[in-house]
């Protein structure tokens, strides 16, 4: 078992620690849909967004190309989505989800809820909301940070 940071001097490793258990979570929540969270995202997005690139599914996503490109390999070769050129440029991969890839998805909604629910369980809508605007600052400040260290690395 995972100990938990304490201390206000390690609020970024306290955030790591919760992310990994979040993870874990939905992917033992989503464990009988055979199903990870990424794999569930890429047919949420599909369900809601139709079909998409696989740049603009990893974008959706927040994953690289090619982890998209992978994480696509393995739903189609399980039947839940097809891959096909698209028309207006053939080097682009256009990425749709099959019938059956459609019905998993409803389920996948269906149990995301339900995960999402437990986790949140005590917390009121006023400190999801808290927590959600106090992430995207440390999140854009996490992102400026690293963007200036590469600027001044050279």
């Amino acid at each position: 078992m995972e100990t938990r940071p304490t201390s206000d001097d390690q609020l970024e490793a306290r955030v790591v620690v919760a992310a990994k258990a979040v993870r874990r979570a939905f992917d033992a929540g989503l464990a009988e849909l055979e199903l990870n969270m990424s794999e569930g995202g890429a047919l949420a997005n599909l369900a809601v967004h139709g079909s998409l690139t696989q740049s603009e599914l990893a974008a959706r996503l927040h994953i690289g190309r090619a982890s998209a490109a992978v994480l696509v390999d393995s739903l189609e070769s399980r039947g839940l989505i097809e891959r096909r050129a698209n028309p207006a440029d053939r080097r682009v991969w256009q990425v749709s989800l099959t019938s059956t890839g459609a019905a998993v998805a409803r389920r996948f909604d269906t149990r995301h809820a339900e995960i999402r629910a437990a986790l949140r369980g005590a917390m009121t809508r006023t400190e999801r909301e808290q927590i959600g605007r106090l992430l995207a600052v440390l999140a854009d400040n996490a992102t400026a940070y690293a963007s200036d260290v590469a600027t001044t690395v050279v």
